[in-house]
């Protein structure tokens, strides 16, 4: 979940309700500011929370299955800089929480590796990298250099025209664990048209579920609020315009997020059931 308001009397509000449907709820540590990412986490789940870690702006854990054989999961949600600076200044700024982000999934990977296996006799001890989902806002599309970055571990040929030197000068190599993939697939190098979108606004994908190697998408579940159904679409964009001009608000009492959830049942390779 992103930019859960989180005062005292909504956030235990919030975990007594998801408790009583099987979930747990873990809570961004955000050091004052009134909203956080939260992570739900299904108490049927075989897998248990070992450790969580707060940054300004992503919320990572790891979670260890009951049984041995299987290695940890990583599971991030993140939100990135949004555009309110020059592109510039943003790219810059996304480059460096992505780079953090990176640096400390691996220092974790390394960490959480000695502890559970110290002699690296478990299956999966010598694997290159861990089993990673990171997902969330990360307020860029499929255009900017940073999504290539992340989705093949390269910069594009031509992102030193568009990205300060300090930024594009650094090598992807030195970024381990890239590159991720987007469950998607190869999207579209234009703004998102032709795709379902994830951000009202500006009709955009900006949200997005990343994992590495290991997981594979077993099924993708597209969000269509119940107000848009009522209104005989199948999609939102089938309501949301007629020529230029909505024919819902959004976000609306039904849907109070400018944002499309997104979903997917993810399965690890090593692993027999999703």
């Amino acid at each position: 979940l992103q930019e859960v308001q989180i005062s005292e009397s909504v956030a235990s509000c919030l975990e007594s309700k998801l408790d009583e449907i099987g979930y747990d709820t873990y809570i961004q540590d955000s050091k004052g500011h009134p909203v956080a990412n939260v992570i739900l986490v299904a108490k049927k789940f075989d897998w248990k929370v070992v450790f969580q870690e707060s940054r300004s702006r992503a919320f990572m854990m790891i979670l260890e299955s009951s049984d041995e054989t299987k290695p940890p999961l990583f599971v991030v949600n993140v939100h990135l800089q949004a555009t309110r600076r020059s592109y510039s200044e943003n790219a810059q700024t996304r480059f460096s929480q992505v780079q953090s982000l990176v640096k400390r999934l691996n220092l974790a990977w390394g960490r959480i590796r000695d502890k559970l296996c110290p002699d690296e006799s478990c299956d999966w001890a010598s694997a290159q990298e861990p089993n990673v989902i990171v997902m969330g806002d990360f307020n860029l599309s499929p255009a900017e250099p940073l999504y290539t970055l992340l989705s093949e571990g390269k910069w594009p040929e031509d992102c030193k025209t568009h990205l300060p030197s300090k930024v594009s000068e650094v090598s992807a190599s030195s970024l381990p664990l890239l590159p991720l993939r987007d469950i998607r697939g190869a999207r579209s190098l234009t703004r998102g048209i032709g795709e379902r979108w994830t951000y009202a606004a500006t009709k955009q994908i900006f949200d997005y579920i990343f994992v590495s190697g290991a997981i594979e998408p077993v099924e993708h579940q597209d969000y269509v609020p119940e107000v848009l159904l009522d209104e005989g679409a199948q999609s939102p964009e089938s309501v949301l315009e007629e020529g230029n001009k909505p024919r819902i608000l959004w976000p609306n009492e039904h849907h109070p997020s400018d944002h499309i959830p997104i979903g997917a049942t993810l399965q690890i390779k090593q692993c027999s059931s999703p």
